[in-house]
């Protein structure tokens, strides 16, 4: 359920400042750009772990830190959409008829972006599962009475030699969670570009 709601925020967060930067452009959008070279460069492992120290271990908190994973690609991701998509002929001709910005991205370009996002986001949720199962694992995120695939490995690490099942079955559901999403997502984004081309 983690994974989803991060998932979701990461998308949301995202896709609003790519869509702020391909709005504004100049200066605006050489700012986002370079938070994004600053985030893409940082290991998202440490951020989550230094922002856990700081501001606890709250599962809000938790939720929020692992909805920021991959935000920095979205951004670029919709940026570079948006971008491509105001210099088409329907945006023009939509301009000239009048249209407002909000009538022009809400009506007509997120629509035609959205395939590219949801993608996306079938790409991003492996890493997202990982990152939550990492951290619960390591006892900084989900804690007992929750439950999450890396805190049952974790909790199943004492009794590994006599009942390896408690640590191997969560951890193989982790796998095989992260391979058929990772599928589902390359078939997707194999579908959108053949769209799109």
């Amino acid at each position: 359920m983690i994974g989803i709601i991060g998932t979701f925020l990461g998308a949301m967060v995202g896709s609003a400042v790519g869509l702020f930067a391909a709005h504004f452009g100049g200066i605006v959008e050489e700012i986002v750009l370079g938070l994004i070279d600053v985030q893409s460069s940082i290991p998202f492992l440490i951020i989550a772990l230094t922002a856990l120290a700081i501001f606890g271990g709250g599962i809000a908190t938790f939720i929020v830190i692992i909805g920021l994973h991959g935000w920095e690609t979205y951004a670029r991701l919709v940026r570079g959409a948006v971008k491509s998509a105001l210099n088409m002929d329907f945006v023009v001709a939509l301009r000239i008829t009048g249209a407002g910005a909000t009538r022009i991205y809400v009506r007509h370009l997120l629509p035609s972006i959205i395939g590219i996002i949801i993608a996306q986001m079938t790409l991003t949720f492996p890493g997202v599962v990982l990152l939550e199962s990492g951290l619960s694992f390591l006892g900084m995120g989900v804690q007992p009475p929750g439950a999450s695939l890396g805190l049952m490995v974790s909790e199943g690490r004492a009794a590994i030699m006599t009942q390896p099942w408690l640590c191997l079955a969560p951890g193989l559901l982790i796998c095989l969670l992260c391979l058929l999403i990772a599928q589902i997502g390359d078939r997707l984004g194999d579908k959108f570009s053949i769209a799109k081309h």
